[in-house]
């Protein structure tokens, strides 16, 4: 009932928006959106209680996890659209502008709700096509949107053929049964895996296939809020949907996982060199779409699903903020200006501490604290690295250190509870080393790159230049 009510809402909406004045015509937009958002808060209220669960496998898949990315999405097309009706003000596109964002929404969360690989497709496609309608609002991006929907037609492309071997080797159509397949081993289907991660490599806008999502920057700030928060991370929401069929080819996770890896490495050093806002922001989303997929392919399932919604939230805030970026900047510029302390803590000792307290508390315990152990250990030291700490006297550094680790370790529990609330399990996966071997290249480049542009380390130095421009791709 609420699923399908979610859908009538928006589409209705936007059928109704022809009828009447603009204003009037906007008015039914939001209150349409509004009330998809309401939907979708009572689907995933009745996946949580069990009242949604069917036996018989149908179109869609209503449990806790994409009904939760069905309110994510819902929510931030909600946002978005209200931010869009003020700040589109006085441009032509406004109505269109909005009426596509209601079905970006729309085409977003009926692949998060799908459970058919033909429905799946069909809504997968449709973000590349509305994505294009968007950019082509413009005449100034209409070059830039032919070459975006080049990228996602080709991503599309890969995942039809994939579905197509999937089926012809004897998978079912419903995601759901595919759990229950242990057979699939076709040359067929082996090239089809690797053409998937492909697939989710590019749609994801991982490197080196991000180039699209840097094409997006012309476009109005409120697309780049819904498109961060709710169009790249659908890949993967449709990584967790064929994950056990991945799974019969070990090959195609060891492609994804060092892709995954790449890209979150270089998107992070990119970003952090970047001094354009809205091109830092971008650079941001590779890295963490790059560490959302390494999580995937390393079977956390589930946090790379609460991954995905956190940082479409705070994605989406960071855009639709951007622009109080210059008085920020002018904060940070008298901060800049204040004496260095000379009993400073110094970070690489820090880190050190972390890093073996981390790795003691894994050894110990085992993978059922991974997420928290990283957490731990990734967050201080790279705190205690920013330039700010260089002002702080140890013992404030230090008590501040042991507050962020308590806030670490507290937020993260609060995040496993969320995951185990999820109904969802984590997969045996080959490349799980991966994840540990990442967060030693992390602290190692983020080591590397603070001491940059000091005269002492040429390796540094010439890391720093080819983040600026973005290693040239």
């Amino acid at each position: 009932m609420f699923e399908s009510s979610l859908f009538t809402l928006s589409f209705a909406s936007v059928l109704f928006s022809f009828i009447g004045n603009e204003s009037n015509r906007l008015r039914v937009l939001v209150a349409g959106q509004a009330a998809a958002f309401i939907s979708s808060i009572g689907l995933a209220v009745a996946a949580f209680t069990g009242l949604a669960q069917n036996n018989a496998p149908g179109m869609l898949a209503v449990d806790s996890a994409s009904s939760m990315v069905s309110v994510l999405v819902s929510f931030i097309g909600l946002i978005t659209l209200v931010f869009s009706e003020r700040y589109m003000l006085g441009e032509k596109s406004r109505l269109s502008f909005c009426r596509l964002l209601v079905l970006m929404a729309l085409a977003a969360q009926l692949t998060a709700l799908s459970n058919h690989m033909v429905l799946s497709l069909l809504a997968y496609g449709a973000i590349s096509v509305i994505l294009y309608l968007f950019m082509n609002l413009r005449s100034e991006s209409r070059k830039l949107a032919v070459s975006v929907l080049k990228y996602h037609l080709l991503a599309d492309f890969f995942l039809a053929f994939a579905f197509a071997t999937l089926y012809f080797d004897g998978a079912p159509l419903h995601f759901s049964h595919l759990k229950e397949v242990f057979h699939l081993n076709g040359a067929f289907f082996n090239l089809g895996s690797y053409l998937l991660v492909l697939s989710l490599c590019i749609k994801s806008a991982l490197f080196p296939f991000h180039r699209w999502l840097l094409n997006t920057l012309n476009c109005p700030t409120p697309l780049s809020g819904l498109m961060h928060a709710g169009v790249v991370n659908i890949a993967g929401v449709m990584a967790c949907k064929v994950y056990p069929a991945l799974l019969l080819v070990p090959g195609c996770l060891f492609v994804w996982g060092t892709l995954a890896l790449l890209s979150a490495m270089v998107g992070t050093l990119t970003m952090s060199t970047q001094f354009d806002v809205k091109r830092k922001l971008v650079y941001s989303t590779v890295g963490q779409m790059g560490f959302m997929s390494l999580q995937c392919a390393c079977g956390l399932i589930p946090a790379a699903v609460f991954h995905l919604m956190a940082h479409g939230l705070f994605k989406c805030h960071m855009f639709l903020q951007s622009g109080s970026a210059v008085n920020e900047g002018l904060i940070k510029k008298e901060f800049a200006a204040v004496r260095k302390d000379e009993s400073a803590v110094s970070p690489h000792a820090v880190s050190l501490v972390f890093l073996t307290l981390a790795f003691v508390i894994f050894y110990a315990y085992g993978t059922k604290v991974t997420a928290s152990t990283l957490a731990l250990a990734a967050s201080v030291p790279i705190l205690l690295t920013m330039p700010a700490f260089s002002r702080v006297a140890a013992p404030v550094a230090l008590a501040l250190s042991a507050a962020i680790a308590l806030l670490v370790f507290t937020s993260v529990s609060l995040a496993v509870s969320f995951e185990h609330a999820l109904s969802m399990v984590s997969f045996s996966s080959p490349a799980f080393w991966l994840l540990p071997l990442a967060f030693v290249f992390f602290l190692a480049f983020h080591v590397l790159v603070n001491t940059a542009g000091k005269g002492k380390n040429r390796l540094a130095d010439w890391l720093y230049v080819q983040a600026l421009s973005g290693f040239y791709v």
